[in-house]
């Protein structure tokens, strides 16, 4: 969202956003080396999130994954640690809280 975008840039962040879960993964497949870390919702237009995540991981694997949604009965705690989703995060979130997460991941990737 627009309000994310605008608490992680202001965190020092560059973010980019994406229309559909299909603009996002063409973006990163393009450069998946340029990108640190994926926020990603499970409902999305084209492509759900859970699709996303497991499409960038099958390029590159152990690649840190956030995923946040409301409520689904389709998609838990569990779904996502099988997915290989690094974080789980419920709406309506905490931007405190997420951001919190991101900065943890992107730490662990700028370090290795």
């Amino acid at each position: 969202t627009a309000v994310a975008k605008r608490i992680f840039e202001n965190l020092g962040y560059s973010i980019m956003t994406f229309n559909s879960g299909k603009q996002a993964l063409e973006s990163f497949l393009r450069a998946p080396e340029f990108f640190d870390l994926l926020i990603t919702d499970l409902s999305m237009p084209e492509m759900t999130g859970d699709k996303l995540a497991k499409k960038v991981l099958q390029a590159r694997p152990g690649f840190p994954v956030i995923m946040c949604t409301g409520y689904s009965d389709r998609f838990d705690d569990a779904a996502a640690k099988a997915a290989g989703i690094a974080a789980y995060i419920r709406k309506p979130y905490d931007f405190k809280a997420l951001s919190q997460t991101a900065s943890k991941f992107i730490q662990r990737v700028k370090a290795a």
